[in-house]
């Protein structure tokens, strides 16, 4: 479309007429490769297929059926590009991303899109995040559902505007398949780029020439390695291109700079870039950049003298995907063409800053924890997690109005947070599922005990009060099991009222117990937590000395309904700094809790063997601290740790 664009413009150039501002940006752009005269060439042999063909394959009708007469503006553009976005997006050299895959250090490469590289010559990559964005983005062309969205918006995507100096340097490369022209098998390979960020645009980059390059090699860069370096807010994009070497002579390499700094000025360096950096849809911009790919493309072909293009790929990273990047060190991204090439790209720029409050969370994949995934929300207390139906739900106390907001993990994406029937709390809900409903307890504004059901995963029942019981601080709860029948089901509930005291009842299935069993006075100014393996619950606790006292629960052996709890018995060595988290996940039971230092750790319990492992920092490099609890779950066979952070 934007090619299309340009030769409109080409044409209108030729005849005379005034450019609109995207067509006075498109000819800066032509003119980095071509002279006034050729540029009126483009513009004619354009003019005649039109008038010959009536549209030509490539073009859409948008700009074919369009006279010289009228010209073609950006918000044109951005008007019709919506059908554009979806043809790019549905192409396998369009990459969406699972966010998680990148903080796991795994391949985001798969082979479908390499083999899309390889079919198009280009490949553009942009990561899944929440629905935040896409929604802004729907909303600016459709005014949407305002009841059912409006409450969300006041806070809902609460990414920093605060600038940072960004920096991305290229480390090394390794070829998987040289391009090795005429038989040769061996590459002269050289790379160079163009980019930008929400703020500026970065310096047009090109590498010093790699010699003599075999299959199975891989190269590292000297001094001229960085790529970008300026101030962004919510990002950085790169198009970058892969040559191999033909012995081009000197004019050659002036063009392709002088190419770069056109596509960086005229394209990146634009208010209207940096806007859209901010604010659209990852699909939009995606697709954006895929138009400028394929112009930046085509336009450096006509500048190509003996060199060959291996491969091209834009990358789109905003700043919770740059943090990603400083937390593992290198990541590597695919070129995919005439030969094959691997580029390792590393963040060496400032730590991103995220606001106080900001939900993160981490995934243990195997045994190994993924680096912290930042979230575009902020919440005034630890959230909750529990695995449902096939998804992940979260739910947190939003900041500022104390809304008890909602969000859904479903295929990489978290759902627009939602503010759940009206609920209003100071204190962190707790979720739970209990023989395949799913279970909400709350402490309302007035302290009361609150609980509400979600069979479907898609709403909740209305609030009810729980007997007349009140705390002070979340709840615990433990959903337990049996295979000798349902009355050995039971949803237990601890509550912290005004005396520090812990107090239990429990749901049978069908209702909440009226009145509240005393269970030991063990004593803690922090949140029980509780969880539920088999016909055994368990219960975790911070004393008011920092250290942490372990409880199982089992249903009684001779009658009654309350459960048999153990004396609860201290866990030798640790001190911990806010209060614990329990979850199952791999018939363990696992524990989070921060340390004197505020670090996230955690450990597990082997019900057979009833003894703890030691404990371990979830994080290596020990910059992200949570500020109080932990929300966690195990979830299609991973297990995930969400907390607000310092």
């Amino acid at each position: 479309m934007l090619f299309g664009a340009m030769l409109h413009a080409a044409d209108r150039f030729r005849q005379g007429k005034s450019a609109t501002d995207l067509e006075r940006t498109l000819l800066g752009v032509l003119r980095a490769a071509l002279t006034d005269a050729e540029i009126r060439d483009w513009g004619r042999v354009y003019r005649e297929a039109v008038n010959t063909l009536g549209r030509p394959a490539t073009i859409p009708e948008v700009i074919a059926r369009r006279p010289v007469t009228s010209g073609y503006t950006l918000l044109e553009h951005v008007l019709t590009f919506g059908p554009v976005a979806a043809e790019h997006a549905a192409r396998p050299n369009m990459a969406f991303v699972d966010r998680e895959t990148l903080a796991a250090g795994g391949d985001i490469d798969t082979p479908r899109f390499r083999e899309g590289m390889r079919e198009d010559g280009f490949g553009v990559t942009v990561f899944r995040k929440s629905s935040t964005s896409a929604r802004a983005a729907q909303t600016a062309e459709n005014t949407g559902n305002a009841a059912q969205t409006g409450d969300a918006d006041a806070g809902a995507d609460e990414r920093t505007t605060q600038s940072f100096r960004a920096k991305l340097e290229l480390e090394s490369f390794h070829c998987h398949r040289a391009v090795g022209d005429a038989g040769g098998g061996r590459d002269e390979i050289y790379w160079c780029s163009a980019s930008a960020s929400d703020k500026q645009a970065g310096e047009a980059y090109m590498s010093e020439e790699f010699g003599g390059v075999k299959k199975g090699q891989t190269r590292t860069f000297g001094s001229n390695r960085v790529v970008f370096d300026g101030q962004a807010s919510t990002g950085v994009v790169l198009n970058m291109w892969c040559w191999e070497a033909d012995d081009s002579p000197g004019a050659w390499y002036d063009k392709l700079q002088t190419a770069l700094t056109a596509l960086k000025q005229q394209l990146f360096d634009t208010w209207q870039w940096q806007l859209s950096m901010g604010l659209f849809d990852p699909t939009i911009v995606g697709s954006a950049l895929a138009e400028i790919m394929i112009t930046a493309v085509l336009i450096i072909e006509k500048l190509r003298n003996d060199d060959d293009l291996s491969s091209a790929r834009g990358i789109i990273l905003d700043q919770f995907d740059l943090a990603l990047m400083a937390h593992r060190g290198t990541t590597d991204f695919h070129f995919d063409g005439d030969g094959h090439h691997s580029l390792k790209m590393k963040y060496t720029g400032d730590s991103v800053p995220f606001p106080v409050g900001t939900l993160e969370y981490a995934v243990r994949t195997g045994d190994t924890w993924g680096a912290p995934i930042s979230l575009p929300w902020k919440s005034m207390s630890p959230p909750a997690l529990a695995s449902f139906r096939g998804a992940l739900h979260a739910m947190y106390i939003r900041e500022g109005d104390k809304a008890v907001m909602w969000t859904v993990l479903r295929d990489g994406v978290w759902s627009e947070p939602q503010h759940i029937g009206g609920w209003l709390s100071l204190y962190a809900p707790t979720l739970t599922d209990f023989r395949g409903t799913l279970h909400c307890v709350l402490v309302g504004l007035d302290n009361r005990v609150y609980s509400s059901t979600s069979t479907d995963g898609t709403s909740w029942t209305n609030a009810a009060k729980v007997g007349n019981f009140w705390a002070n601080r979340p709840v615990g709860l433990a959903a337990t099991w049996s295979t000798m029948g349902p009355l050995r089901m039971r949803l237990y509930m601890t509550h912290t009222g005004g005396d520090d005291v812990n107090n239990d009842n429990f749901h049978d299935g069908t209702r909440w117990t009226t009145s509240a069993t005393r269970s030991y006075p063990w004593r803690s100014y922090s949140p029980i937590s509780m969880t539920g393996y088999g016909a055994n619950a368990y219960r975790a606790m911070r004393e008011t000395d920092n250290r942490v006292r372990f409880a199982t629960g089992g249903y009684p052996l001779f009658g009654g309904t309350d459960p048999s709890w153990s004396d609860g018995s201290l866990v030798s060595g640790w001190r911990i700094s806010a209060g614990p988290t329990l979850t199952i996940h791999q018939n363990l039971v696992w524990i989070f809790f921060r340390d004197n230092n505020s670090e996230l750790c955690t450990a597990h319990y082997n019900p057979q063997s009833r003894e703890w492992s030691s404990y371990t920092h979830v994080f290596k490099q020990r910059t992200t601290k949570p500020m109080r609890e932990t929300g966690a779950a195990s979830h299609q066979n991973k297990l995930y740790a969400m907390y607000h952070r310092q």
